[in-house]
């Protein structure tokens, strides 16, 4: 089943994974822990989605800066500093601190004992804990999957057994370089089915009727559908390498948090 979420923060959130459990945490804070505390209602193998929020991660100093990124291994901390800005050097952080510290309570092992390598494609899996290798099963149904995602101020992962899974979180914001919402929609218009297009042109009633200021509400209803079935679709490209343009998510029970 696909899940998609609205946040508090104005984003769509999905992942094609049914009622994983959701935390936000100040990550530095829980993997000093070593090894961290599981949550009592957290699951083991059903599948977990992470968040954290950059802007409330407390003090940006040096010296915090610098105790965060020695929770990683080397060649981790060396792709993290090679961001220009700041902001996306703390959004690369963060999701690495939530891999290792997903991983390091589904699998009960110390966050400083894992150590993750990448695929000829660049893809980062689970090698070792504690130097012993993991066997990883090439078929990702079958194995310990994972996927990341940012926009914004957010940062998200979601994790799980024997399932392939994808994540994708996406601001709702205007679109540049269009005059006008019909004209972003028609550039875009080989991205989703027919069915799609019709519930994004013709949203229904919003649930909770909100403002944007790029937006008027009827613009606002129609963008909201469309980030939401565009972070349907990339959360099931990321789990599967697919664009699915064959099947229209319209129809899909909507959860809202």
């Amino acid at each position: 089943m696909a899940d998609s979420t609205q946040s508090s923060a104005g984003c769509e959130l999905a992942v094609p994974v049914a009622e994983p459990d959701t935390e936000s945490i100040v990550v530095e804070e829980v993997l000093s822990q070593d090894p961290p505390k599981l949550p009592k209602h957290a699951p083991r193998h059903h599948g977990r989605i992470m968040a954290v929020n950059i802007q409330s991660c407390g003090s940006k100093s040096a010296m915090r800066w610098l105790q965060a990124l020695s929770l990683i291994q080397k060649e981790e901390q060396a792709r993290v500093q090679k961001f220009h800005f700041e902001a996306d050097s703390h959004r690369s952080l963060a999701g690495r601190l939530l891999l290792r510290l997903s991983i390091a309570l589904d699998l009960e092992c110390k966050p400083r004992s894992i150590l993750l390598k990448r695929t000829a494609t660049g893809k980062p899996f689970l090698a070792e804990i504690d130097g012993a290798p993991v066997n990883q099963n090439p078929i990702p149904e079958k194995s310990y999957s994972f996927n990341i995602s940012h926009h914004g101020d957010w940062v998200i992962l979601s994790a799980a057994y024997t399932r392939a899974i994808g994540i994708d979180i996406t601001r709702h914001e205007k679109p540049r370089g269009s005059k006008s919402t019909e004209e972003y929609f028609t550039l875009m218009r080989s991205c989703f089915t027919e069915k799609e297009w019709a519930l994004i042109r013709n949203p229904p009633p919003s649930p909770r009727r909100t403002t944007h200021p790029d937006f008027g509400h009827e613009d606002f209803d129609k963008m909201r559908q469309f980030y939401r079935h565009w972070a349907l679709k990339e959360s099931y490209l990321k789990a599967t390498g697919k664009w699915l343009l064959e099947y229209s998510f319209v129809g899909c029970v909507w959860s809202w948090r």
